[in-house]
């Protein structure tokens, strides 16, 4: 294993916390899985637009946040 540099310190020290899925996240995600493995599908549009609007809403709450 190579020498540690600074910036490689940097990195190794500012990785955040363990976080905590929120309340029914693996339930969802086990459950997807299983609709995966028996083959089951979904259009991507709608999934896409759910993705879109989420991103929107976290980008007005930044901008929302840096205006005070």
């Amino acid at each position: 294993m190579g020498r540690i540099t600074k910036i490689d310190r940097n990195v190794a020290t500012s990785r955040p916390a363990e976080v905590v899925a929120p309340a029914g996240w693996l339930e969802s995600l086990e459950r997807s899985e299983a609709q995966i493995a028996a083959g089951q599908t979904v259009p991507l549009e709608p999934v896409l637009d759910l993705m879109r609007a989420s991103i929107a809403r976290m980008e007005a709450k930044q901008a929302k946040a840096g205006k005070k």
